[in-house]
């Protein structure tokens, strides 16, 4: 499909509330188009975290790509966005899953750490991770 097709496509689809997916044309690329999807969320910094383990400050992000859409049919091009949504939305759950130690909050899988990345690889090979695992992760963060 052209670019502008699925840039219609995107504009006349409703999707779960608080989420907005828009696109632009590439300019430059041929068949491809930006794509962001804006979700409304929360603040994932554990500072806005209560005692409880509730989020309390709301936010917005906004992930965005680019996508060759030049061999998609509609069908596959929504496939092909409900995909980047579940993969962004995985990213930010493994950000907001917090643990309570002691007074801190600490973040296992955090996508942004060295050692969430390690634990997430590990699970994703289908090893099991034990109370060793996450004594380990938790010695490293010195708490």
């Amino acid at each position: 499909m052209q670019a502008s097709e699925a840039i219609k496509i995107i504009d006349e689809a409703a999707w779960r509330p608080g989420v907005k997916v828009s696109a632009s044309q590439s300019f430059g690329y041929y068949g491809v188009i930006e794509l962001e999807i804006i979700f409304d969320t929360y603040d994932s910094d554990p500072q806005f975290i209560t005692e409880d383990g509730t989020y309390t400050r709301r936010a917005k992000i906004g992930p965005q790509t680019m996508l060759n859409v030049s061999d998609l049919d509609e069908g596959q091009l929504l496939f092909k966005i409900l995909e980047f949504i579940a993969y962004a939305q995985q990213h930010e759950d493994r950000e907001f899953l917090r643990v309570k130690r002691g007074d801190n909050w600490v973040a296992p899988f955090h996508p942004h750490r060295n050692d969430g990345e390690r634990l997430w690889a590990r699970k994703g090979r289908g090893e099991a991770l034990d109370t060793e695992d996450f004594v380990e992760f938790l010695r490293n963060l010195n708490i």
